[in-house]
């Protein structure tokens, strides 16, 4: 006599949910302040598991990249969400890099008239993940965020 097992899929670990071991210029974004965020084109953005990574001018005294490193113990397959430019500045690009272990695993450029971008990555036995973002090597641009939405861990 066989017993039925139902399974069940497994719920998507949100990126909110993730401990950040370390971190700068990368912000969880609330309602307290706006009841949604708009990107460069319009997209209007309600936060829950929204993100945003900074980048201050390198010309500024402050130059920071933001990034952000998280542990993920080889227990996720894949980080699935949503990428795009939230800037008020009126020209520039940067590039949002993920790295898994220390390899890049993504790397594009960013500037106002790129469209909301779907990112689907493996991470399968990876132990850390981390988000980055920079100026091209060759642009000495303006402040830039990028939103990073819906991000999720699948195991």
């Amino acid at each position: 006599n066989k017993r039925m097992e139902t399974i069940l899929p497994l719920k998507p670990t949100l990126l909110s949910e993730m401990q950040i071991s370390e971190s700068a210029y990368f912000d969880l974004l609330t309602n307290e302040e706006v009841p949604f965020y708009t990107d460069v084109i319009g997209n209007n953005y309600v936060p829950t598991n929204l993100f945003q990574i900074h980048l201050s001018n390198p010309d500024w005294n402050d130059a920071e990249e933001g990034y952000a490193k998280i542990y993920l113990g080889a227990q996720y397959k894949s980080l699935n969400g949503t990428a795009v430019l939230n800037d008020n500045s009126e020209t520039g690009t940067c590039n949002l890099i993920i790295l898994a272990d220390d390899e890049i695993i993504y790397n594009q450029p960013y500037d106002r008239t790129t469209i909301p971008q779907a990112i689907n990555l493996d991470v399968t036995d990876k132990q850390w993940i981390e988000f980055k973002i920079t100026y091209p090597e060759d642009n000495s641009s303006y402040v830039s965020n990028i939103l990073l939405s819906g991000f999720c861990l699948s195991k």
